[in-house]
């Protein structure tokens, strides 16, 4: 590639060269072939059934570089290397299904790549390269209104029936703004409200991806690749009928931005949470709330979300989000 360490973007022009360095010996073929390829796959089994999907967003004709692939011709000579230049317009998609972002998930990918092969001699196997190429997805969080003030997520749990007279333990999540690019960080506040009879012994946080799968009929959803865990303190503790605050910065993951089901991909949809966890005495599990952010490519300026963390700036309270990985 001409430039191997780009992420394109749609619309791009992706070029590079198909270099052949051949054996000391004679070689025949009938030409040299590229074709570029863009497409969503998944595989796995819901509803007890097993199967794969898969969305093609677009499939290029095979281009000649050298030869017809009837005629014998010389693609390089013996002992020699010569190179091939190419070059492909990497496409917008359409109004209602742009291209999304390249996208490797355990149970499936959203994947761009170039194919070449050697035509050779009917008695011999043909040689064929593949080429991952990272395609990004534009998403200019300026465009998301909702994301750019300050806003508060709030869950509340109890450890034990009602009949014990004990309140409940109230998590609120409190973030400078709602978008983000990978480069930023995450600054968060955290104000644990313990009405219960039990100590809150820490909090975690974590930025948590979330893939949507639609296999057959159904949408599978899993929670993937997460960042580097933040906690409180060892000495940290919340007692019995206490509200405490914390707050600290999460980094940011090299991730794709966020898409969702019909936005971009029919078949594939990513999405991004702020994960915080309380871990109480005497309870195995801890109790989670899920913050939701967009991850974009283009920032909001410090200028336009000019609400500190502290004030709120406006934005309603957003609903928690359960997190299970099943069927929905």
């Amino acid at each position: 590639m001409d430039d191997p360490d780009k992420k394109y973007k749609t619309d791009d022009k992706i070029s590079g060269r198909v270099v052949i360095k051949a054996n000391p010996t004679e070689m025949e073929s009938k030409g040299l072939t590229i074709k570029f390829k863009g497409q969503a796959v998944i595989a796995g089994r819901t509803g007890g059934k097993k199967g794969r999907r898969l969305e093609t967003y677009f499939d290029t004709p095979e281009k000649f570089l050298a030869g017809d692939g009837k005629n014998p011709v010389q693609v390089v000579g013996a002992g020699q290397q010569i190179s091939y230049p190419f070059s492909f317009q990497l496409p917008c998609g359409s109004k209602s299904l742009p291209l999304p972002s390249s996208y490797v998930g355990l149970w499936g990918n959203v994947e761009y790549y170039l194919t070449t092969e050697l035509i050779l001699t009917p008695w011999k196997r043909n040689e064929t390269v593949t080429k991952v190429i990272k395609v990004i997805s534009p998403l200019d969080l300026n465009y998301i209104p909702e994301v750019i003030p300050a806003f508060q997520t709030e869950d509340s749990t109890t450890f034990c029936c009602n009949c014990c007279g004990t309140g409940p333990l109230t998590l609120n999540v409190r973030l400078a703004k709602g978008g983000f690019v990978p480069e930023e960080k995450i600054p968060f506040q955290i104000k644990v409200i313990n009405k219960t009879g039990r100590k809150i012994k820490g909090i975690t946080a974590t930025v948590k991806e979330r893939v949507q799968y639609r296999l057959f009929e159904r949408v599978r959803t899993k929670y993937e690749k997460e960042s580097r865990e933040i906690g409180t303190p060892p000495n940290f503790v919340v007692r019995a009928g206490e509200t405490v605050d914390w707050e600290g910065e999460l980094d940011i993951p090299d991730v794709p931005p966020t898409s969702t089901l019909e936005q971009e991909s029919n078949i594939i949809g990513v999405d991004y949470f702020v994960l915080v966890k309380a871990q109480a005495s005497g309870v195995a599990q801890t109790f989670p709330v899920l913050c939701p952010i967009v991850i974009g490519t283009v920032p909001i300026p410090s200028s336009s979300s000019n609400h500190g963390i502290n004030e709120g700036g406006g934005g309603d309270l957003t609903r928690p989000v359960s997190m299970v990985n099943n069927d929905q």
